[in-house]
């Protein structure tokens, strides 16, 4: 009897039949065991009963890089895919390149994570290392040169517990028109970049990749088709395109903007970049630039200190959601996928809100509210 195919729960497991003897495997996703039914039918006729347990003998280097090359061709987003790079270079490479990939154990793999949280490295440090040899050890038990995955469950088992999750700073309403205040001031030309940002609550490099064909005018959205990422226009986070509504202070500006982009053309024949927010050289502007040249001097002339660009971003979802908003509503602004990414990560009340302490007022009569018992 071949391989046989049955729902598991969450998974697809495949069970290979011989004789009295049986051999499981589980698998997310229905297409990939129907596939692996037929090469384990195949591979079991081949090489005989307990082919899995043959040792591969690739090295992990050789078997990354190929996981590599097909990240890089677009299978994951080109951000993730630099930082599984750069740390598959720095980290797992040296440590784990010449090894055969079925003598890498658990326990090895214990033993060098404790070794970097020992060194210091923050979780989330040891999670982007810990991510792309998860990836890579679980395709090659996909493929069938594992029999399991020893980066399975590792990360509750080495990483620092306790540790205070970094969480980016609020800006309040006040704080907020003081920031645009100052810009128009001291960086006027800088000032449609930042009102759009905290119009609209999108990435920065989402931002700097929107052109003048994403706006409609008529119906005052503008559509989200992709982010700057590294001198190149690649697909938004999500894979999705993404429309909201412009504000009105937002299509007023952007309105000024585009008549005096038109009229400083030299000529007809002269077409105006495409770009909203360009360099001088037509391109749109460079992140690392703009938050060295102007974002962190700007803080400084507004009295603020420590706020990212991205935290303009957290500052929206944060406003809106205090504004008596609901979930549903900021996400599907926003742009999140699930209402958890907008309320867990986002949706920490700005400073100064007393919203909170407000309704449990009411829970206090009038004549002993401030008063002891």
């Amino acid at each position: 009897m071949g391989a046989t195919i049955r729902k598991d729960g969450n998974c697809w497991r495949v069970t290979l039949h011989q004789k009295n003897k049986r051999k499981c495997w589980k698998f997310k996703d229905r297409r990939v065991a129907t596939l692996k039914a037929k090469e384990f039918d195949y591979r079991v006729a081949l090489e005989g009963w307990g082919f899995w347990e043959k040792p591969a003998e690739e090295t992990f280097g050789t078997y990354a890089q190929r996981q590599l090359d097909f990240w890089l061709q677009g299978a994951i987003k080109p951000s993730t895919a630099k930082g599984w790079k750069d740390n598959l270079n720095r980290f797992l490479l040296p440590a784990f390149g010449n090894r055969p990939l079925h003598e890498i154990s658990r326990a090895e793999l214990k033993d060098f994570f404790l070794r970097l949280n020992k060194k210091g490295f923050r979780k989330n440090t040891l999670h982007n290392i810990l991510a792309p040899l998860r990836r890579i050890l679980q395709e090659a038990v996909e493929e069938g040169r594992l029999a399991v995955n020893p980066a399975s469950h590792l990360g509750r088992q080495v990483f620092p517990r306790g540790e205070q999750r970094f969480q980016g700073q609020i800006l309040t309403p006040i704080q907020a028109k003081r920031l645009l205040a100052s810009c128009a001031v001291q960086f006027p030309e800088k000032y449609p970049v930042l009102l759009c940002l905290l119009q609209t609550g999108l990435r920065i490099g989402e931002v700097l990749a929107l052109e003048w064909g994403d706006v409609d005018w008529e119906q005052h959205r503008i559509t989200v088709r992709g982010t700057w990422f590294q001198g190149r226009k690649v697909p938004p986070k999500n894979g999705r395109w993404h429309t909201l509504q412009l504000t009105p202070a937002l299509k007023r500006c952007l309105e000024e903007l585009y008549l005096t982009r038109q009229m400083a053309l030299s000529s007809e024949a002269e077409e105006l970049p495409s770009w909203i927010f360009p360099s001088k050289q037509g391109t749109p502007l460079d992140r690392k630039n703009l938050s060295a040249r102007w974002f962190k001097p700007l803080l400084a002339v507004a009295g603020l200190s420590g706020i990212r660009i991205h935290d303009l971003r957290g500052s929206v979802v944060s406003l809106l959601l205090n504004e008596g908003l609901t979930p549903w509503e900021v996400q599907t602004f926003i742009g999140h996928q699930s209402l958890m990414m907008t309320c867990n990560t986002y949706g920490q009340k700005y400073p100064g809100s007393t919203r909170v302490l407000d309704a449990l007022e009411k829970f206090v009569p009038a004549e002993t509210s401030g008063k002891g018992n």
